[in-house]
């Protein structure tokens, strides 16, 4: 079963990343998907990569079954049901945006080390520098001597 313009489905790829999105267009060769946002559109090129897809119908199904005037005993239970799954898609999409990091400005974030240029250490010559003559030789081979 292929998903047709309109489906809310979930996506999920070998690599275990997740995407969650409305069906724009959907063919053999790739898939155009926008976010349940409306903000982006993501564009799946190969579907070689797709470990599986679940269809999320949950949301169409409870604005069509809560718009129906007289409702059953049967439609109040789905009714209950399609509020509870509807609440776990609303809490797993802010736990994604709370834990994604996103610009919404122009400006790009840079991690890494900052290009500093250190100026190298001055290189020490073979120059000898001059010292007291302490005369301290005679005594120091007293002090250290073999008895």
């Amino acid at each position: 079963m292929k998903p047709s313009p309109g489906n809310h489905i979930t996506i999920v790829f070998k690599n275990s990343i997740k995407l969650d999105g409305e069906v724009i267009e959907w063919n053999d060769t790739n898939s155009i998907l926008k976010t349940l946002e409306g903000i982006n559109t993501i564009i799946v090129p190969d579907h070689s990569e797709i470990l599986f897809y679940k269809f999320n119908s949950a949301v169409k199904d409870f604005e069509t079954i809560k718009s129906i005037p007289h409702k059953t005993e049967k439609d109040l239970m789905t009714l209950a049901e399609l509020r509870k799954e509807k609440m776990l898609i609303d809490r797993e999409q802010i736990g994604e945006k709370l834990s994604s990091h996103t610009l919404n400005s122009g400006s790009a974030v840079n991690y890494g080390i900052p290009n500093i240029t250190f100026k190298s250490p001055e290189q020490h010559t073979e120059q000898e520098i001059p010292r007291e003559d302490n005369n301290f030789t005679g005594e120091l081979s007293d002090l250290f001597s073999k008895k």
